[in-house]
C-alpha cells in the first residue's frame, strides 16, 4: 500500500499546514496578555520575573515572534522538500514546534 501523497500537491499541503499558524499567533498574542495581567500583584522589590517591564514585553510578543519564525522555518524547509520531491510533513511539524517552544517560553516567563 503506497501512502505517499500525489505529486504536485506539496505546495497546497504546505499552505494548508502552515496557514493555521497565523490564527495561532493571534490566539497566543491575546492569551499572553492574560499572563501579563499576572503582574497586577507586583510591588516594588517583588522578585518575580513577570514584574519586570522587559519580561512583560517578551511575554507579550514571543507568541507572535514564534509564529513568524515558525512560518519562515516551515516555508524554507517546505520549499526544500518540494524541490527534492519529498513530503512536507516535517516542514510543517518543525514550524509548529518552533511556535510551541516560543509559546512555552512565554508561559514560563509569565508564571515565574
Amino acid at each position: 500500500m503506497d501512502i505517499t501523497p500525489p505529486k504536485g500537491t506539496g505546495t497546497a499541503r504546505l499552505v494548508f499546514g502552515l496557514s493555521p499558524l497565523v490564527l495561532a499567533a493571534l490566539v497566543g498574542y491575546f492569551t499572553s496578555f492574560v499572563l501579563v495581567m499576572g503582574s497586577d500583584s507586583c510591588f516594588p522589590g517583588t522578585p518575580r520575573l513577570i514584574c519586570s517591564p522587559t519580561v512583560q514585553q517578551w511575554v507579550g510578543w514571543l507568541p507572535m515572534g514564534g509564529a513568524a519564525a515558525g512560518l519562515v522555518v516551515g516555508v524554507l524547509r517546505g520549499c526544500r522538500a518540494i524541490r527534492r520531491d519529498r513530503p512536507v510533513a516535517q516542514a510543517i511539524g518543525t514550524a509548529w514546534l518552533v511556535w510551541v517552544l516560543a509559546e512555552m517560553l512565554a508561559v514560563i516567563l509569565g508564571t515565574t
